[in-house]
């Protein structure tokens, strides 16, 4: 955020807080009409990521219960643990996978998201337009604030769509692969623009000229079936689940037509032409995360897992 402060361009209000103290100051002078939410602005925080209180808290004119809150934080707010106080806006949100080289956009892609996102397709053209505006007005307004270090890299935004102005907001980075490139998958020419990158390859970085890579209008939808399957069958093995312990605070179930919408999506990781990825994730890492898990941290609980990143949230 405080990079788009310095190029002048929009974002949330949002301000940066070491401290519970900093934090209250802020919150206290806040009006209620305009929300607030915390985040974790360096760590990875598995449970507060889930944790959607509204600040202001309505009612808490003392703000001792916000007071309280914040004092029992699972990662504390501190120097080392920055957090970010973040206007909260309402609307769809969106995910955007960029590869950049020298402030050149390569390949772009933006699809639906939500704080996991498990579906990938295509956003609507608007969106998909008005997203990619955004990056390259955001690379263009870098290049000039800062020409002697042009930037290489992913430039992964999430964005929130509020139709009042039907404007994007950005409310974070991700600054790696985002998993939407999977929807990439079917343009060969995403490879070109990679291997662009190399060191080997400095002239034909600079002679660069293959159109920028999109995703195609006939690019299937795409999901995780470890992640479908269980959430098709969940409603009936939720009761099974809470009893055994397994999965003791699970906040909601995927209704069945959610879980139904997702039944047409092509597996991210299948390729029949190498079936092998498809093959290990399914029968050999899930299988193992799972075993392991049960055996060795089973007094610790978790309430959903991340089938696209290996990743499992605790609670």
């Amino acid at each position: 955020m405080k990079l788009l402060v310095s190029l002048g361009m929009p974002y949330p209000q949002s301000y940066t807080v070491t401290s519970v103290d900093q934090a209250i100051a802020i919150i206290s002078s806040h009006p209620v009409s305009r929300p607030l939410i915390l985040k974790a602005s360096v760590a990875l925080d598995d449970i507060g990521r889930t944790d959607w209180t509204f600040y202001p808290i309505q009612g808490d004119h003392s703000c001792t219960l916000t007071r309280k809150k914040l004092n029992n934080l699972p990662i504390p707010i501190s120097e080392h643990e920055p957090f970010l106080l973040q206007e909260f806006i309402r609307g769809a949100e969106y995910c955007t996978h960029a590869l950049v080289v020298e402030n050149q956009l390569r390949a772009f892609v933006c699809c639906p998201s939500s704080n996991m996102v498990m579906r990938y397709l295509a956003a609507e053209e608007n969106i998909s337009k008005k997203a990619e505006e955004w990056t390259t007005d955001f690379l263009a307004a870098y290049s000039k604030e800062r020409p002697e270090a042009p930037f290489t890299g992913h430039l992964s935004m999430d964005f929130i769509h509020r139709k009042e102005d039907d404007s994007l907001y950005p409310i974070e980075c991700n600054p790696r692969v985002h998993t939407a490139v999977s929807l990439l998958a079917q343009d060969t020419a995403l490879v070109d623009a990679y291997l662009s990158v190399l060191p080997s390859c400095d002239q034909e970085r600079s002679d660069y000229q293959q159109p920028m890579v999109h995703t195609q209008p006939d690019t299937s939808p795409l999901s995780w079936h470890g992640h479908m399957w269980f959430t098709v069958f969940l409603p009936y093995l939720f009761p099974i689940l809470t009893r055994i312990g397994l999965h003791p605070t699970f906040d909601y179930i995927v209704t069945d037509e959610e879980a139904k919408s997702q039944l047409p999506y092509t597996d991210a990781t299948w390729d029949p032409d190498d079936p092998w990825p498809f093959f290990a994730l399914y029968h050999v890492q899930w299988p193992w995360y799972l075993a392991r898990f049960l055996v060795m941290r089973r007094h610790k609980r978790w309430n959903r897992f991340n089938v696209s990143t290996g990743t499992m949230f605790e609670c």
